[in-house]
């Protein structure tokens, strides 16, 4: 097929947790990512490379994707010491999709963590509450920003990002420069096990929720039953919100057990609160 970046960009690895691969034209399968090496360390763009997520691993060694809950965990540890010694303030900021353990790895080293709704631009609005601001998006997508006080006191640091957009070179390089001296060990969570996964519905615009998308303001029904389902599962977190762009619920869902019964008794919950076609 002639699309781009089909089965080899960043969404591929990040959601799909699996190395690029190719279709090449006579239909057979192929695997761009065969050759590589186990100690080798590979990254990937989007189509319009505002997005870059890294990984490691060849097709025999077990496979390693850090995405961008995992870079602003590693950018962290650069910046935050130089915002210390400059006087600076420092913050990251992540949306409800950023996996939990990443989360409590911020917040237990003291690090002030913001969670905002989905889209780059709330992100990119809430970043501006601190000197340097870290942002991004699970997906790859985000940046750093800078106050003009930052810039004065960090222009070396300032000056890798473009802080307007999501710059999957400027992502990149910066990753590299965080690497001299730090490992990706040093980010050592393990990530809770999590899911995704769509219903199509008939009215996605009984959905209201608060402000960053973690829980449901209508029908109050429907959130007090992610919450008992939630309660039934261990390390659990879960959250329902109508897509922006097709006429789908989309679930979240994570939990260090139980995760295919959550899973199931979300969905149930919405189809029948929101009057479901069917999942996707």
């Amino acid at each position: 097929n002639n699309r781009v970046n089909w089965g080899v960009g960043s969404e591929h690895v990040q959601k799909n947790s699996a190395r690029p691969g190719m279709e090449p034209d006579d239909g057979s399968k192929a695997e761009a990512g065969e050759h590589a090496a186990e100690t080798d360390l590979y990254c990937s763009f989007d189509g319009d490379a505002d997005r870059v997520v890294f990984w490691e691993g060849s097709v025999s060694a077990a496979f390693k994707v850090y995405d961008g809950s995992r870079l602003s965990c590693l950018y962290a540890l650069r910046l935050r010491p130089l915002c210390e010694r400059f006087g600076l303030s420092f913050g990251v900021v992540q949306t409800a999709y950023a996996n939990g353990a990443s989360t409590e790895w911020l917040v237990g080293r003291g690090v002030d963590v913001a969670t905002v709704k989905t889209g780059v631009m709330y992100l990119h609005d809430k970043a501006g509450d601190w000197d340097v601001g870290v942002y991004f998006e699970a997906n790859g997508h985000g940046s750093v920003r800078f106050s003009d006080e930052a810039k004065k006191k960090l222009p070396a640091e300032a000056a890798a990002f473009n802080e307007y957009t999501g710059c999957a070179w400027c992502g990149a390089l910066y990753t590299l420069v965080c690497l001299q001296d730090h490992r990706w060990e040093d980010v050592g969570y393990t990530e809770v096990d999590c899911r995704t996964v769509k219903v199509a519905v008939l009215d996605k615009a009984v959905l209201k929720t608060n402000d960053n998308e973690t829980r449901l303001l209508q029908p109050f029904a429907l959130q007090r039953r992610i919450d008992e389902a939630v309660g039934k599962v261990g390390g659990g977190r879960a959250f329902v919100r109508a897509s922006n762009t097709e006429d789908v619920v989309r679930i979240y869902a994570e939990a260090r057990a139980g995760l295919d019964g959550l899973i199931q008794d979300l969905v149930a919950a919405v189809e029948q609160s929101c009057g479901a076609k069917s999942k996707l």
